[in-house]
Parts: C-alpha cells; structure tokens; sequence
C-alpha cells in the first residue's frame, strides 16, 4: 500500500511471467481504477451478477434481482441497471486496453481480455446508462492515478509526526516490509509514521 498516493499494488511472479496489480478509487471521480501489466499476454473473463456474497440475500431474492438485471455489453464494456421495489442499482465498467491485446464481448454479459497491459474502471452504482458514460471522458489509468495521488498526497501531508529519528534506515523499509517485521517482534515505529 502506498498510503502517501493512496493506491495499492502487488507484484510477483510465476510460470506466466512477471505481473504487477495497482487500484485505486479516484478522489475526483469516485471511479474504482484497476490496471495489470505482465512481461506476457495474460486471459481475463469479466462479468457482473447478482450474486450471494455475505448471505445478504437468499437464494430467491438473488433470483429475483438477477431477472430484474439489464445488461448491455459492448467491445470493451459492461453495463448493468436494475431497479428493485422502486431502488435502482448498477455499475459500469470499462476496459482500456495499452497494447496490441484486445477485449471483446464475451456471451450476453461478459468481456474477454487478452492483454499484456490494461486497466479496468469501474463506476458502481451507475442508475442511468448516461450515468455510466462518465467512464467514456475518464482519463486513463496513469493520468487518473496522477490526479488522484496530487489530492490524496495534500491530504495526507497535513500531519505529520516524528517517532523514529532522522536517519533511521527503517523509514526506507517498504509498508509490507514494515508490516513483515511487527509480525515478527513488535511493530517497529516507523510503521506508525508512515
């Protein structure tokens, strides 16, 4: 996590090669920001539902929204509206695709990527299709992230406190690496400064 910006990221590697995850929701906009990147094309599938997540709802009223749920798919995006006893939901998302990759529709509610570099928007609780238009003037990821880390960073440089010692090398470690050590021993200082 880098709390300074105010984004989360992941990197690793396996068989298929070296792959970075960053997200983000944007303080401008309120768009959820996703965006991988791989030394090699990776295979995505993508959709929405209605589904039991938590037992929120039962099976029935799961059911009952699902048939409710209009989808609209297009090449690169997905849109879906439902209004329920008078309470519209629904969410939008879009692919932007930043190499020789595609996306394309993929059966009535669904998107297929095959990309080495792209990122997801999603715009939650779109009520209109004109709603969901507002991830057609978004920016893309790096321009979006750069927007969103200038505000989060005025934010979060307005306090400040000072626990460990100018100098100390522990203020390099990384958050995880901060984090990696408390479960060791005890937390070390800098985790709470940074």
């Amino acid at each position: 996590i880098d709390m300074e910006k105010g984004f989360a990221f992941v990197k690793w590697h396996d068989q298929f090669g070296q792959h970075e995850k960053k997200t983000f929701v944007s303080r401008d906009d309120g768009i959820l920001y996703y965006s991988v990147s791989s030394s090699e094309k990776c295979r995505f599938t993508l959709g929405f539902g209605a589904y039991n997540n938590r037992d929120w709802f039962s099976e029935n009223e799961i059911k009952r929204r699902e048939e409710k749920l209009q989808c609209v798919s297009g090449d690169n995006t997905i849109y879906y509206c439902a209004n329920v006893d008078g309470q519209c939901f629904g969410a939008h998302i879009k692919v932007d695709i930043y190499d020789d990759g595609y996306c394309r529709k993929s059966g009535a509610s669904g998107l297929y990527i095959e990309s080495a570099d792209f990122a997801i928007k999603l715009l939650s609780f779109a009520k209109t299709e004109a709603d969901a238009n507002t991830l057609d003037n978004s920016p893309d990821f790096d321009t979006a992230l750069d927007l969103h880390a200038n505000k989060h960073s005025e934010l979060y440089g307005k306090v400040s406190i000072n626990l460990v010692e100018d100098g100390d090398r522990s203020l390099d470690l990384t958050n995880e690496e901060l984090i990696d050590e408390a479960y060791e021993d005890t937390a070390p200082n800098a985790l709470y400064e940074k």
